[in-house]
């Protein structure tokens, strides 16, 4: 398959959690495989941009093992508690800003199940045009538009059924989003979710800074300002919110926690500053009420 066209900004962070999807699979103890992962870096061969990984393969820098660690280990947080919902007969899945996720590919979803991925249109293009000889493992539903407009209503235009369980999934977005943006995100997520559904959720402690990252050339400097130019300030830690809005926070960990508990070491990225890490905090909870 021949380059496409790469989305900019927050499309090239999705691109960069495809390279450390693929990355995993090579490691002797993969916490999961994501097969299709390394498409995506395939198809951009070509393409001008930043490069994608140490200058050299064979020695891991400190930003890209942060990196490969930040969009590797969070994964199976994600997929458990999403596959809990789903052993618990939910079967509406919305992926919020999708990017490159393949989880209607990969996972033994059953039947019924629909994914709903939204995203803008330029990430979606790129993703259908790799994947045009793949089939999902279930029913999946691409809706195009930027989540700052009117995501709710293409939602339900799309088929998505407020009255039925649904289960949500935030993965690396809400850092993105400005405060009032994040806000209204989570209040949308909540006036259309059925007692009963979930909320898989991820946000940043604080925002990263230039100070945290231990760049060895200008590729990874330039990488580094492409992450910290598109966050910013979320919506708080997710317990804060969650219950005002009728949710039942289930689990609420530190992602240097996650990493303790998968036997994986903590990245210099995330310790440079140890009275202040660079760390995200992962959350799911269950919609109490309507």
């Amino acid at each position: 398959m021949g380059s496409h066209e790469l989305p900019a900004g927050v499309g090239f962070t999705a691109l960069v959690g495809a390279v450390s999807r693929a990355r995993e699979a090579d490691r002797s103890d993969p916490l999961f495989t994501d097969p299709l992962a390394e498409r995506f870096v395939a198809a951009t061969a070509g393409v001008d941009t930043v490069r994608l990984g140490p200058a050299d393969p064979g020695q891991i820098t400190p930003v890209w093992e942060g990196l490969y660690t930040f969009f590797g280990s969070r994964t199976p947080f994600f997929d458990e508690n999403l596959m809990r919902f789903i052993d618990g007969g939910t079967r509406q899945i919305v992926l919020l800003g999708a990017g490159l996720d393949t989880r209607a590919y990969r996972l033994d979803l059953p039947p019924g199940t629909v994914v709903y991925e939204v995203d803008t249109p330029a990430v979606l293009d790129f993703k259908a045009a790799v994947l045009a000889d793949d089939k999902p493992r279930c029913e999946r539903v691409p809706v195009a538009i930027d989540l700052r407009d009117d995501w709710q209503g293409a939602l339900l235009a799309a088929g998505f059924d407020p009255r039925e369980r649904s289960v949500w999934l935030a993965e690396g977005l809400v850092m993105y989003l400005g405060a009032a943006d994040a806000g209204k995100l989570v209040s949308g997520i909540s006036s259309l979710s059925a007692a009963g559904s979930g909320l898989i959720i991820e946000v940043l402690r604080r925002l990263p800074v230039m100070a945290d990252v231990p760049f060895v050339d200008e590729d990874e400097r330039t990488l580094a300002l492409v992450f910290i130019d598109n966050c910013r300030a979320g919506p708080g830690l997710p317990a804060d919110w969650m219950t005002p809005l009728g949710w039942r926070v289930d689990r609420q960990v530190d992602f240097i926690e996650v990493l303790a508990s998968q036997n994986r070491p903590v990245p210099l990225l995330m310790r440079r500053d140890p009275a202040d890490p660079l760390c995200t905090v992962l959350a799911a909870g269950t919609k109490l009420r309507d």
